[in-house]
């Protein structure tokens, strides 16, 4: 309980550590819309000082004139005439007026405006739960219960490609042809589409809606709606070989380079990239560079879990590497050869072993479990 308070204060005092940046961009802002402000103070004052100067000027030259005037009458031989004194036509400087700038700040609404700061503010992942059967070592003659078989039935494809799972009423199947069915789980046919191209699916998913999605090595990306498949993502230079719909509707796709050297994850939200996972922060690649065959999924933690060619490649949602998971080491088993991957509602990762004919499972931290 104390460890998870910890961790809870941890982000609040980094969410409080980053306002400060917040709080430095509006003092910044301030700070220069008050320099504008003595700007503008300082051109208004100059310019009355200039006036003072000519009206002190003026002052100097009348205060003159009239010592001359006294001169004169005071003169005993003073004798008036219209040209007797010549004063000059007096000279007042011109009155200046201006205008006292008017802080005129835009209209907030500040419902709008929270919202919109709050988006920007950062992304907090809502928190997952799941629960772990505790082991003890409580001597038993049991061992680990077998996996009940469901249902088992033939999907007609001479060697099947890709599975999604939508609901007990909607599975998708495809294998090495253009063709790809919805089963029951009973196995009864529901649906079949055949893609544009009349190519094989690189791979398929299911979306949030229910509708599939594949990809071809095209290089496009297609969502089927009322039974027309619809190009959403065209690649020019990369292949999808894998796709996975995430928790929030996003599309992962798995894609190599068509010179075969690079290997990536591409994240689309609404069609549109918005991630790329391909190197470590030191610039070395996350996944090997060849067309081996390639899985990925999501984890319920928002994990992305890639089947490599010899290993799991597990990156969390920001694409930092957390753990790669290389198999169990024995001398009596084959080399680890990891294909198909899945994960279940406890956010263990189910992994298919095809050289050792088995099916690893590991937790989300990359523990083997069994």
């Amino acid at each position: 309980m104390q460890a998870v308070i910890e961790q809870y204060d941890k982000l609040s005092n980094a969410a409080l550590k980053y306002s400060q940046i917040w709080h430095e961009i509006i003092k910044r802002c301030t700070d220069r819309f008050i320099g504008k402000i003595k700007q503008n103070r300082k051109l208004h004052l100059d310019e009355l000082n200039k006036d003072l100067e000519e009206i002190q000027k003026s002052l100097s030259q009348i205060r003159s004139d009239i010592r001359n005037a006294e001169k004169i009458l005071a003169s005993k031989n003073f004798f008036y005439s219209p040209h007797t004194m010549n004063f000059e036509k007096l000279h007042v400087p011109p009155k200046t007026f201006a205008t006292i700038p008017e802080f005129q700040p835009w209209k907030i609404n500040e419902l709008n405006i929270e919202e919109s700061i709050f988006k920007q503010f950062g992304d907090l992942c809502k928190v997952n739960f799941w629960k772990e059967e505790r082991n003890f070592p409580i001597k038993s003659t049991e061992s680990h219960k077998e996996p009940n078989v469901v249902s088992i039935f033939n999907t007609g494809f001479k060697g099947s490609q890709s599975l999604a799972y939508f609901s007990d009423e909607q599975i998708w199947t495809s294998g090495q042809v253009s063709e790809v069915k919805c089963f029951n789980n009973q196995g009864q046919l529901k649906e079949t589409f055949r893609t544009k191209t009349r190519q094989q699916p690189s791979d398929i998913g299911v979306t949030k809606e229910g509708r599939l999605a594949y990809c071809d090595e095209w290089g496009t990306v297609n969502i089927v709606r009322e039974g027309i498949g619809e190009e959403v993502i065209k690649l020019l230079d990369w292949s999808p070989i894998n796709l996975c719909v995430a928790s929030n509707d996003d599309l992962l796709i798995m894609m190599y380079s068509h010179d075969f050297t690079y290997t990536k994850v591409v994240r689309y939200s609404k069609f549109k990239v918005v991630q790329i996972i391909q190197c470590d922060p030191k610039g070395k690649p996350l996944y090997s560079e060849n067309v081996s065959p390639k899985y990925l999924c999501e984890n319920g933690n928002q994990d992305v879990c890639v089947s490599d060619s010899d290993a799991i490649v597990v990156v969390n949602k920001k694409g930092v590497l957390r753990f790669r998971y290389n198999g169990i080491s024995s001398s009596s088993k084959k080399s680890f050869k990891p294909l198909g991957i899945c994960v279940n509602s406890k956010s263990h990762i189910f992994i298919a072993d095809c050289y050792n004919h088995s099916i690893h499972i590991i937790d989300h931290n990359g523990k083997f479990l069994r």
